[in-house]
């Protein structure tokens, strides 16, 4: 038996997120299982939303948390794209639900294929080398067959940053781990969102030449459109060895760049390691939080960011040795520096640096309490308890709730900043869907004769990012670096 999590299960998520919790705000007793799904737990199948749904910081909260679990459940890949498996959630021997949604590169004009397809006329890899040593080269007919048994292709290695003078079309250089392994990404698109993007198809998509690309929005009776991005490091043989009991781990293609003896292109080589998840942004449109007024879209859109709880800690008051982190030591200035953006022509240093990281803006009460109670239940559903909300950011009438939000291992070096300010002033031509913006060369630009800049929905925006030298303290101005096209760095 299968179950379609992307069509049935997100807009009862709302219900049960939103329905349970007192709006004032205070912390409330650790609800029951049913409680906080509307039916069994994990998350799966939960009531419909009703019109005075609470929409305080907890219930809010509750729905994202929700939401992660879902999407998190193992998934049939033989039933399709998005299809929930008749399995155990404790089941990790294959991919959960989202990690068979399409991702980025799959949303390229030259490989837009049906939402079941496999396919790729122009595939991310141009070798597999599944064993060290044994490589092979990759043709179009070759990669569906490569592409189903891996599921996953991590092509992304430069963090986000911006330049609010020229171009949302830049780079904050890549993050590198306390064992000197690059930390790799990728991005994916559920079906509602894809399928806009691909044929114009789903109740509320807006996808016509010389218009402003809607995508559909989630209520009562219908999913919406969502991105996620995910952050992966390379395990250790340690780890390998606690098989999935503290880590969620894959073995999947991670994208290489190689220059053959006399070549002076370099050609992606794809090589299969087991990666662990460490940190995960989502993104997802509905109708539930209302704007001021009825010409503001944007208040559709949620963005909530997920963690490992072995990520780095809150920075300390002073400064402090020891490791403490799979990223490091605690640091005084939330990064102790910021390597220079990797290309394809690049070839990585013999002995990459660490470096030491720590998370600028703690968790707030309300979230930690609901941390408490969810991971509570899923520490008996592992490596899932050893996960942790870190923020949400939504709109609150005429601004956002926050100010300041940030994945510490997806933008380390831009923790001052915010996903709405970024995403409201850079993306607008593409319903704020960044990494599309980006793929089209659709970004707001005030030098880009085709678009008008936007002006923040948001006008507060965070101070800018920190400087790339050693120690140096937050708030300075960031280098500004082009982005190469098989690398550039991806926001949801």
């Amino acid at each position: 038996m299968t179950v379609r999590v992307v069509a049935r299960v997100f807009p009862y998520l709302m219900a049960g997120a939103l329905g349970c919790y007192k709006s004032d705000g205070a912390p409330t007793p650790a609800p029951s299982q049913s409680a906080m799904c509307g039916s069994s737990f994990p998350c799966a199948e939960v009531p419909r939303p009703g019109s005075s749904a609470d929409r305080s910081a907890p219930a809010l909260t509750r729905l994202l948390w929700g939401t992660f679990v879902a999407i998190n459940w193992p998934a049939d890949t033989g039933a399709g794209r998005g299809i929930r498996a008749d399995r155990p959630y404790t089941d990790t021997t294959g991919p959960r639900v989202w990690e068979t949604w399409k991702q980025e590169w799959e949303s390229s004009p030259k490989n837009l294929d049906d939402w079941d397809s496999y396919a790729a006329k122009r595939p991310p890899c141009d070798y597999v080398e599944e064993e060290p040593g044994n490589r092979q080269s990759v043709t179009a007919a070759d990669w569906p067959g490569i592409y189903r048994k891996y599921g996953t292709v991590l092509n992304l290695i430069n963090t986000a940053s911006r330049d609010d003078k020229k171009s949302a079309r830049r780079s904050g250089g890549p993050l590198i781990d306390g064992n000197g392994e690059y930390v790799r990404y990728e991005i994916r698109y559920n079906r509602e969102l894809y399928d806009c993007l691909h044929h114009g198809a789903g109740d509320g998509c807006v996808n016509k030449p010389g218009e402003q690309l809607t995508f559909p929005a989630a209520n009562a009776s219908k999913v919406g459109a969502i991105s996620l991005k995910a952050a992966w490091r390379k395990m250790t043989p340690i780890e390998e060895a606690e098989k999935g009991s503290v880590y969620y781990m894959r073995r999947v293609l991670v994208v290489e760049f190689e220059s053959a003896p006399g070549e002076t292109k370099a050609k992606s080589v794809c090589r299969a390691e087991t990666m662990g998840l460490v940190g995960m942004h989502i993104v997802y449109k509905h109708d539930h939080l209302k704007g001021p007024d009825a010409a503001s879209p944007s208040n559709a859109w949620t963005w909530f960011t997920i963690e490992h709880k072995d990520n780095p800690p809150p920075c300390p008051k002073r400064r402090s040795k020891g490791r403490s982190s799979s990223f490091g030591r605690p640091w005084d200035s939330s990064f102790s520096y910021r390597p220079e953006p990797r290309t394809p022509e690049s070839a990585p240093p013999a002995e990459p640096q660490p470096v030491w990281l720590c998370r600028e803006t703690a968790t707030d009460e309300v979230t930690a309490d609901e941390n408490r109670k969810f991971q509570e239940i899923l520490s008996a559903y592992p490596p899932w308890g050893n996960y942790e909300f870190v923020t949400g950011q939504w709109r609150a009438g005429s601004t956002a709730n926050i100010t300041r939000m940030a994945n510490t291992i997806i933008e380390p070096y831009a923790q001052r900043d915010s996903c709405m300010d970024c995403h409201t002033g850079n993306s607008q031509k593409t319903d704020f869907v960044w990494s599309l913006c980006i793929q089209r060369d659709w970004c707001n630009r005030r030098d880009n004769p085709r678009t008008k800049h936007v002006t923040r929905l948001f006008a507060t925006p965070g101070p800018s990012l920190a400087s790339p030298e050693a120690g140096a303290p937050p708030g300075e101005p960031p280098d500004a670096y082009a982005v190469p096209d098989p690398w550039h760095f991806g926001e949801e």
